[in-house]
């Protein structure tokens, strides 16, 4: 961390503003290339069974299991209830309409109250009104990024827990599914991709 710190200090105190920009345009290309392969891989890979477990956190450190179904686990729509059981530190998302609902009156608010930090930075770097609006455009569709991402992440560690039908395999705790699927399941050319990518995410 020292030496992403001193590197990032380094080339960007002698290559200015400009070295920033085209810094963040290298960083951005990485990430997106680790999403793209990885979201290539597991479509390429992965089949899904119409029911399969998935790991709960139950409390204490203990991980319990909880058949899903397909069908369920695509739906668009969220669900009333996650079904987390009491106890569980994931038990606050039991109330998921609750929270969607909080979190966009809560975005609503920052947004109109204006961009802060290095974000601001770049709006008021901006030559025009029209280049905020087309930044603010390209922010948004590069942050949906992460959602194929996290999509293809759970989908290869249900697949591959759940391989032969006879249940999940391997107990997983959803804090440690993505360093698992990256270290276990992810071949290793993509695999140096998408760790620089995680790695230029954390920089950007």
């Amino acid at each position: 961390a020292a030496m992403l710190v001193a590197t990032s200090s380094v080339y960007t105190i002698f290559a200015g503003v400009q070295g920033v920009i085209w810094t963040d345009c290298f960083q951005a290309t990485t990430v997106v290339s680790a999403i793209v392969g990885t979201v290539c891989f597991a479509v390429a890979t992965v089949t899904l069974p119409e029911t399969f477990q998935v790991g709960i956190p139950l409390g204490g450190g203990a991980v319990g299991l909880r058949n899903m179904t397909l069908g369920e686990w695509r739906s668009v729509m969220p669900a009333d209830t996650l079904h987390f059981p009491k106890g569980s530190p994931f038990e606050h998302y039991n109330s998921f309409h609750l929270l969607i609902v909080c979190y966009l009156f809560r975005t609503l608010l920052e947004g109109h109250g204006g961009p802060g930090g290095y974000t601001f930075q770049r709006f008021a770097a901006a030559s025009s009104d029209l280049d905020c609006g087309n930044m603010a455009m390209l922010w948004t569709v590069m942050l949906s990024c992460r959602w194929p991402f996290v999509a293809s992440i759970a989908a290869l560690a249900i697949f591959h827990t759940n391989q032969g039908g006879g249940g999940a395999t391997v107990l997983l705790d959803p804090e440690a599914v993505l360093p698992w699927v990256i270290h276990t399941h992810i071949p290793t050319p993509l695999k140096g991709i998408v760790v620089a990518g995680m790695l230029a995410a954390g920089m950007s």
